[in-house]
């Protein structure tokens, strides 16, 4: 299990910085960089902040997550291994817009 970040501000499941949800995917299976990986566990907030989506009942301390960027060092048969994760796209809008931060090539 890893110790998620999230810097995603306009995340339904993002609360300061923290996921709500106990486990995430990261997308890139081809993946060279940072920046051809996604989150897509991503859920854009809607303008009003009532989200209809499902939360752990308590914040999860630490995540797990499925990982399909094969070329990352960090992937042990697509689940993830690095013990901080960080996803980043700030003002993301589709989880087009996000990436991995963690991600090294391998």
């Amino acid at each position: 299990m890893n110790k998620l970040k999230c810097y995603v501000n306009t995340c339904a499941y993002n609360d300061k910085e923290r996921c709500y949800l106990d486990g995430i995917k990261v997308r890139g299976t081809d993946a060279k960089k940072s920046e051809a990986t996604s989150c897509g566990s991503f859920r854009e907030k809607t303008k009003n902040g009532n989200d209809n989506y499902e939360f752990a009942e308590e914040m999860p301390e630490k995540s797990n997550i499925e990982c399909d960027a094969f070329n990352c060092l960090h992937n042990c048969d697509k689940n993830c291994m690095a013990k901080r994760v960080g996803i980043k796209g700030k003002e993301a809008g589709s989880f087009d817009d996000t990436c991995c931060n963690t991600f090294k090539m391998e």
